[in-house]
């Protein structure tokens, strides 16, 4: 069961991937993967000769919950593993089991479990199936909340190294202090403040028959988050001791990190910049350990993620042993009085970023070298320069234009010698063609200019989606530009995937390079077709009736100009939308060219609370029952409300559009049989819900029966209930769910 997110525009979000079995007695969740290849001789663009040609990586995960105990495990078959993964991978296994209790204020968690203390700089543990990183921490944590504004987490354990664990022992500390939680006069303030510090040691003998080691080693961090209106500025500095290390050369060095951001943001206007500097910052559980095995820590890259396939080509990855970074980012969306706004929608983003080394100056002695705090390194690392411009060039044909210019040095990012810096310019084109509503067709040209390393590259794809549920794609990335004549390769690849919930089928063929290829949805931002409901909600001006014309339909709602007066969106300038009525970037309502960021932090949050929704229509009466089940999958000592509401799809009436292009009627901006989608017909159980009774403990369930009669207007083919839980105190949404009413 993944977190459902309610997006109020002026709209609802669910996602659920993973089927669930429940009853009194408690719950069983789980979920089940499956990637296979079959590999075929290529032996001109010097693919790895496989001893046999089908490889496989399959996983299951089992979770069981009842009242405050929660267990779960998961099985891994690695047979074999596919290629690019590391072979110590091979082989069948239950690497990941956990047992954990929730108590009031304390949770507590025997086994393996993943973790992060702040930026992560001196503690984080995660996993990425797609890239075949998982250092788990296999042991104890407990998590503690003594008032409220504080939490507390200490664990103890070893880190996952595939199916056995890293010879060293991780131990850690870290605690949250929220400032305004503690003096009455600035609670509600809109100016916020968060501060917090961290401590991590780890224990690994010294069994060197040369070196003198560091069997204890300690890493401190604190941090700073600073936040009012649309601005907000965070900050964390980290501290290491000695830690000679394959990493460093096993020089006896401390290490220390800074991160500084800042981040201002207002309706159609966002600035980000962002500055690091690292020293000596590899920290691992195993001190002979590389490439990606048992990383402690996590030092995020100082550059903006490209997720097309040839600005990505060349990617960067932060350097531990020492850099100096900075990034700059603006985004910004043209006025509709303008003119370039009203007709063409104009989304801007530009930005830089440039990474150089530190500088050093070497000793002969056990540190290695000394390193002047402020100075910046002569040798670059990686730069990166951008313009990305977002248009609508009438209401069925979008495109953006990308242009970059990268600098990239292989030497030092991938430990190479000869190459030097890679210079190269990359332009691209996105256009997606709306055939009909829910079919669509993407065409992508990308083109990278380099004199360096394998010279030029062209790629041409096209991919047609018939949403939710179908997405066929074809792509050639064409190497034409390389020096050598011999090694211009077509890299061609055909590919088809069914969705249908959390469940993805994909089946492909092709000649495939190293890198990112993005192709149906997997890797662009609009990842979440399958996990949206949105609720549309008319109020305002523009939403009140004329008494004559064309405009003399009536959407608004009792519910809809309650939630306007608590919150305001209509003031703020519509549209405009709540994403689970909470904060992003210290705002609550969001343009929606933000709502994609705020749902996936929101998506990665584990649920507290299942839904589940049945209903019973008589088509004859026009009665409806509905009954709505919420479970507990978290124990909560917070008043909650359940609301549900009655949606209507598909209502046909008047809409103005200024991107409209009615070519019988230049300057017509009227569109007689627009569609309107998802739009809030009523509240059956009033607009702030009606409080959830009874125990809210882990395991336990509320039911609620409502009996509604559905109005001569509504057609009943076309309508769903919808269910959200929310706090009683702060009006946050906790999960939401959907079902159409027959």
């Amino acid at each position: 069961m993944v977190n459902k997110i309610l997006l109020t525009a002026f709209l609802i979000i669910s996602a659920i991937h993973i089927s669930a079995q429940e009853n009194r007695t408690g719950q069983i969740h789980g979920n089940f993967g499956l990637v296979g290849q079959y590999y075929l001789t290529d032996s001109l663009i010097g693919a790895a000769d496989v001893s046999e040609n089908f490889l496989m990586n399959t996983y299951a995960n089992l979770t069981y919950t009842k009242g405050n105990f929660t267990a779960g495990v998961r099985f891994e078959s690695y047979l074999n593993a596919l290629e690019g993964y590391d072979k110590r991978y091979n082989g069948v296994g239950l690497p990941y089991r956990f047992v954990s209790y929730q108590h009031e204020k304390l949770n507590f968690t025997i086994g393996n479990f993943y973790e992060q203390f702040g930026s992560g700089l001196v503690f984080r543990a995660y996993e990425d199936k797609d890239l075949g990183i998982d250092n788990s921490l296999d042991g104890v944590r407990i998590i503690y909340k003594p008032v409220k504004g504080v939490k507390i987490k200490a664990l103890a354990g070893k880190q996952r190294f595939y199916h056995e664990l890293g010879p060293g022992i991780v131990r850690g500390v870290d605690g949250e202090f929220h400032v305004n939680d503690f003096f009455r006069k600035i609670t509600d303030s809109r100016l916020q403040i968060n501060l917090g510090g961290s401590f991590v040691s780890k224990y690994q003998p010294d069994e060197d028959p040369i070196y003198i080691l560091p069997e204890n080693v300690g890493a401190a961090a604190g941090r700073i988050a600073i936040s009012s209106g649309g601005f907000l500025f965070k900050s964390e500095y980290a501290y290491k001791s000695q830690d000679p290390s394959s990493d460093n050369g096993y020089i006896y060095k401390s290490g220390e990190a800074l991160l500084v951001s800042m981040n201002y943001s207002k309706k159609g206007f966002g600035l980000y910049l962002n500055a690091k500097r690292v020293d000596n910052m590899g920290f691992r559980s195993d001190r002979n350990a590389k490439l990606s095995d048992l990383n402690i820590n996590y030092l995020p890259a100082t550059a903006k993620t490209h997720t097309y396939s040839l600005a990505s080509l060349y990617p960067y990855s932060s350097q531990p042993n020492g850099e100096m970074g900075m990034q700059f980012e603006l985004n910004y969306r043209f006025k509709r009085s303008s003119f370039l706004g009203r007709k063409y929608r104009m989304f801007l983003s530009a930005g830089f970023s440039q990474v150089n080394g530190i500088q050093k100056t070497t000793l002969f002695d056990g540190d290695g070298y000394k390193s002047d705090f402020f100075a910046i390194g002569n040798e670059l690392y990686f730069s990166d320069m951008f313009v990305e411009l977002e248009m609508r060039l009438n209401k069925k044909i979008k495109m953006t234009i990308h242009s970059y210019i990268q600098e990239y040095n292989k030497d030092v990012l991938q430990g190479l010698s000869g190459y030097g810096i890679i210079q190269s310019q990359i332009v691209l084109a996105d256009i997606s063609y709306k055939i009909k509503p829910k079919q669509n067709l993407r065409i992508e040209l990308q083109h990278l200019s380099t004199e360096q390393d394998k010279g030029d590259w062209a790629m041409a794809l096209l991919e047609y989606s018939v949403s939710p549920h179908w997405f066929f794609t074809v792509l050639d990335m064409y190497n034409y530009g390389n020096k050598n004549p011999d090694k211009r390769f077509h890299y061609y690849s055909a590919n088809f995937a069914y969705n249908n919930k959390g469940t993805r089928i994909q089946l492909g063929y092709g000649r495939v390079r190293e890198g990112i290829i993005c192709v149906g949805g997997v890797c662009l931002i609009n990842t979440y077709c399958d996990h949206i409901i949105p609720v549309s909600i008319h109020v305002g001006f523009f939403a009140e009736p004329y008494t004559s014309g064309k405009y003399t339909y009536d959407f608004r709602t009792k519910a809809g100009a309650a939630w306007d007066a608590e919150f305001g969106n209509s003031t703020a300038g519509l549209p405009n939308g709540l994403v689970d009525r909470t904060s992003y970037n210290a705002s609550k309502i969001l343009a929606y060219e933000s709502w994609a960021a705020a749902i996936d932090k929101l998506l990665k949050e584990p649920p507290a609370i299942n839904i589940e929704i049945k209903n019973n229509y008589n088509g004859d009466t026009r009665e409806l029952e509905t009954f709505v089940d919420i479970g507990f999958l978290k124990s909560t000592t917070n008043e909650l409300k359940l609301t549900i509401l009655l949606v209507e799809d598909s209502l046909v009436n008047w809409q103005k559009d200024y991107d409209y292009d009615d070519l019988t009627n230049p300057g017509n901006t009227d569109i007689e049989n627009y569609v309107h989608r998802h739009v809030l017909r009523e509240a059956i159980n009033s607009p702030w819900g009606e409080i959830v009774e009874g125990s809210t403990k882990q395991g336990e369930i509320f039911s609620k029966t409502v009996n509604y009669i559905l109005k001569a207007e509504f057609v009943a083919k076309h309508c769903s209930i919808v269910a959200f839980v929310s706090s009683s105190d702060t009006k946050e949404v906790i999960q939401a769910e959907i079902r159409e009413l027959f």
